[in-house]
Order: structure tokens, then C-alpha cells, then sequence
């Protein structure tokens, strides 16, 4: 055991021995705790209670000081939150709708997804796809693009009036 009375180990074996004694380990133990918390019951050294004193204090300003961290966290969330949504609904409003819209100028990127591209005004040819070889009417010079197809039918070209050619070689 130390000499320091806020300074005890915490032994380790048997409480009591074989007779039941409290073991000398266990007694040394129980004494340092006796001194440390003030000798007799409901008593406090003037050192214990300066001491807990220091550290009450300590804690409430510690907790005082995150509770106020922790509302500047709050509120700057909050207002980064807000600018993200009225960014998104500024840049959403700009999108293309993602049926009936008309899109004017050149798509780029590494990939685009179209149900149905129809170019020039309403009545033009248009880009379809799907599975099987193409059925329905479109204008002349639209593409049907079948997902199922093999060599000499991937790529069929509109002759109007629901004649679909297929492209040879592709």
C-alpha cells in the first residue's frame, strides 16, 4: 500500500481466507479506504472537502463550457443544413423534368439515359429502346436500339408508317 491517502491499490485474491479472516492484503486495503473518506462515519477531513470543492467547480465550468460548444455546433449545423437545401432547390429547379420536358443544347458526360430522345420539334424522329424487334410507329428516320439482339438486329432505322430496317453489322 502507498503512503499517500488518495492513492490506494486495489488488491486482488481472496476477501477472507480459509477461516474466514479478512486477508492482511484486503485489511491494508479497507484501512487506506477508512482514512481516505475521513475516518468515522460522516466525518471529512478539511483537505477531502477543499478538494472535492476544486473539482465540483472544475466539472461545472467543463460542463458549462461543452453545453455552450455544443449549441455553436447546433446552430452552425442548422445553418449549414439550410444553405445545402436552398443550393439543392436552386440546382434542382434547373434539371430537366424527367418526363415531357424539352432539353435544348448538347448532352455531355460519360453516360446518358433516355426512355424516349426525340431531336428536332414534336413529330421527329425519335430514339426508343427496348426488348424484341420494334412494333410501334414512329417517324421516318427514328432509331429503335433492342436490348436483346444479336448481329444484324441491335439497330433498327424507321421507314415510317411502322416499317423497321434493321442496320446490318451492328
Amino acid at each position: 500500500m502507498s503512503g499517500s491517502s488518495l492513492n490506494v491499490a486495489f488488491p486482488s485474491g481472496p476477501v477472507t481466507d480459509a477461516d474466514g479472516n479478512v486477508t492482511p492484503v484486503w485489511r491494508g486495503y479497507f484501512q487506506q479506504v477508512y482514512v481516505r473518506t475521513g475516518a468515522a462515519p460522516g466525518a471529512s477531513s478539511p483537505q477531502l472537502a477543499a478538494s472535492l470543492v476544486a473539482e465540483t467547480s472544475a466539472r461545472t465550468s467543463a460542463d458549462a463550457g461543452l453545453t455552450n460548444a455544443i449549441a455553436a455546433e447546433r446552430t452552425a449545423r442548422e445553418h449549414a443544413d439550410s444553405a445545402e437545401a436552398t443550393t439543392r432547390a436552386a440546382a434542382d429547379a434547373s434539371l430537366m423534368p424527367k418526363a415531357g420536358g424539352t432539353f435544348t443544347g448538347a448532352v455531355y458526360g460519360p453516360s446518358a439515359r433516355f426512355d424516349l430522345f426525340q431531336s428536332g420539334t414534336m413529330g421527329g424522329p425519335t430514339w426508343t429502346s427496348g426488348y424484341g424487334a420494334p412494333a410501334s410507329t414512329q417517324p421516318l428516320g427514328s432509331i429503335y436500339s433492342r436490348r436483346d439482339g444479336t448481329v444484324g438486329a441491335t439497330l433498327y432505322v424507321s421507314r415510317g408508317a411502322g416499317t423497321w430496317l434493321p442496320v446490318a453489322a451492328v
